[in-house]
Parts: structure tokens; C-alpha cells; sequence
């Protein structure tokens, strides 16, 4: 430590004039930093992508989910699964929406035995139909799905963007 403060006190000149240097560079880049109160604007700018995104949040009010109502009396009706199924498709079509949730794409997970059997409920009720009660019981009882994807009487459900 003692070599270290020799040196300095030795080189006073060279040092102060190295950091005295080093203070300028780091001035002009501070002359041209961007200040602002918005994050995206700080670190997007003018950029196209982030118009586009400021655009659409203004469209939709939000950048994270929409949310549309589906109801009938019978939503679990093979008819009323593919109309959702359709519907579903169209809204993928769109290049600004990501994933679509809804009762199509709802898994029922089973523990039977040693083994997990991982379901969607569209599936299993095209393929068995008689189960259409049960399944419904599933889903209005289920935490995760009630009223918040169906509602416990089971004529309305949503369909998240």
C-alpha cells in the first residue's frame, strides 16, 4: 500500500491528468444520455415495434389479456365446442395475439394408479359424451377453472387473449 501512494504522490501530475481525461469521456457520454419519464420511451425510443405496442395497448386497454364471455345453456354441447373452436381459430389468426385460453385448450389432469393422465376436456367430451356431467362437475368444482374459466352454474365461460 505504501508503493501505492508513492507512486501516486511521485506521478501527480500523469494521474490527475489520466482521471482528469477519464472525466471528460465519461462527460460526453453523460451529455448524451436520454432522460425521461417513461421506461419504454427511455429504452425504445422512436422505434416502430414500440409504436405499434403503445398503439394497441390504446386499442385494447391493456397489453396483457382480453377477455370475452361465451354463454349458453349447455356449454359443453359437442355444436357449442366446435362454434368455440372456431371462433378460437379466427382469433389466432391474428398476428398480435400470442395464446388463447379457454375450454378448448383446459387440460383435466388424473392421477390413476402410478400414472398421470393429462387430458383436454374438448377431447374428452367429443369422445365421450356421456361423461358430459361429470366433466361439468369437474370444472364448476375445480379452483383453478371455477368462475374463473366457467361459472358454477355452468352457462357461462371465458376466453382469454
Amino acid at each position: 500500500m505504501i508503493r501505492y501512494i508513492r507512486f501516486i504522490i511521485r506521478f501527480r501530475w500523469p494521474v490527475l491528468a489520466f482521471f482528469l481525461g477519464l472525466t471528460l469521456v465519461f462527460s460526453y457520454f453523460l451529455s448524451q444520455a436520454v432522460l425521461s419519464s417513461s421506461v419504454g420511451e427511455l429504452f425504445f425510443g422512436d422505434s416502430p415495434l414500440y409504436r405499434h405496442y403503445l398503439q394497441r395497448t390504446a386499442e385494447f386497454g391493456n397489453d396483457a389479456v382480453a377477455v370475452i364471455g361465451f354463454e349458453d345453456d349447455d356449454l359443453l354441447e359437442p355444436k357449442n365446442l366446435e362454434r368455440l373452436d372456431w371462433v378460437i381459430e379466427r382469433i389466432k389468426e391474428d398476428p398480435d395475439v400470442e395464446r388463447v385460453d379457454s375450454l378448448i385448450s383446459v387440460q383435466h389432469i388424473e392421477s390413476k394408479g402410478d400414472d398421470l393422465v393429462i387430458e383436454y376436456y374438448a377431447d374428452l367430451l367429443t369422445g365421450h359424451p356421456e361423461r358430459k356431467a361429470e366433466l361439468l362437475e369437474t370444472l364448476t368444482t375445480d379452483n383453478l377453472t371455477r368462475d374463473r374459466l366457467i361459472t358454477v352454474d355452468g352457462s357461462h365461460s371465458l376466453v382469454f387473449i
